[in-house]
C-alpha cells in the first residue's frame, strides 16, 4: 500500500472525581449515627419498644412522620442536608418523648433479674420480660451470657413432660444434671434414681428394669 498512512490514538483513561460523594455519604453517616446513639441511650433506659408505649396519641403521630421524613432523607433521597436536618429533629423528637413519658409519671425500665450458672461455665440470665430482656443483652458485660425471659423457660419446660409429673409429685424435688437421651436411656435413668436404693436395697442388674 504505497503512500498510504495510518493514524493511531492514544486513549487516555479519564478519573473521576467522587470526592464530593464522598463527603456526602460521611456526613450522611455522620448524621444518622448521632440518631442511633440517642435511640440506644432511650432503649436502655425505657426498654425495647416501650417508649412510644407511653406517650399520647398526639406525640406519637408527630413522632412516626418525623420518623418518616428522617429515613426518606437518609436512605431514598440520600440527601446530606435534609438528612442533617431531620436527624437533628429527631434527636429532639426522642427526648420529648422521654420528658413526657417522665412526667406523666412512667419510671424508666428497672429489669429484675435471676442469674444462674450453666454447666459449661456460661451465665444464664433471666428477665420478666421481652424489653427488660433486650436491656440486660445490651448491657456491657464481658461475661458469656445468655439471657432468657420466663415466658421462654416456661414453653421450653412445658416440653420435658417427666421431669414436671416428678416435680408435681415430689414437692420440692430439684434438677441436678441433665444428660442427653441416648440408647438405653430409660433403664439408665431407672438405675441411677436415688429412690431405687430405698425399694431395692440389692444393686439392679445392668439392664434390668425395677
Amino acid at each position: 500500500m504505497t503512500g498510504a498512512t495510518m493514524a493511531f490514538s492514544r486513549r487516555v483513561p479519564t478519573y473521576v472525581d467522587n470526592t464530593t460523594a464522598v463527603i456526602e455519604h460521611d456526613r450522611i453517616t455522620a448524621a444518622v449515627l448521632s440518631v442511633d446513639e440517642v435511640a440506644r441511650e432511650m432503649e436502655r433506659r425505657w426498654g425495647v419498644g416501650r417508649l412510644v408505649r407511653l406517650v399520647g396519641p398526639a406525640t406519637l403521630v408527630r413522632f412516626r412522620q418525623g420518623h418518616a421524613l428522617w429515613t426518606q432523607a437518609y436512605s431514598h433521597d440520600r440527601n446530606a442536608a435534609e438528612t442533617e436536618r431531620t436527624s437533628a429533629m429527631m434527636i429532639r423528637a426522642w427526648k420529648a418523648l422521654d420528658a413526657e413519658a417522665t412526667a406523666a409519671g412512667h419510671a424508666p425500665l428497672a429489669p429484675t433479674v435471676w442469674e444462674g450458672r450453666t454447666e459449661d461455665g456460661r451465665v444464664l440470665v433471666i428477665t420478666r420480660t421481652s424489653e427488660e430482656a433486650m436491656a440486660m443483652a445490651s448491657a456491657p458485660d464481658d461475661r458469656a451470657r445468655t439471657v432468657w425471659t420466663v415466658d421462654e423457660l416456661a414453653r421450653c419446660v412445658a416440653m420435658f413432660e417427666q421431669i414436671n409429673e416428678v416435680k408435681r409429685c415430689f414437692p420440692g424435688a430439684t434438677v441436678t444434671a441433665v444428660s442427653p437421651r441416648h440408647v438405653g436411656f430409660a433403664a439408665d435413668w431407672a438405675t441411677s434414681d436415688p429412690l431405687l436404693d430405698t425399694l431395692h436395697p440389692d444393686p439392679l442388674a445392668a439392664g434390668a428394669v425395677p
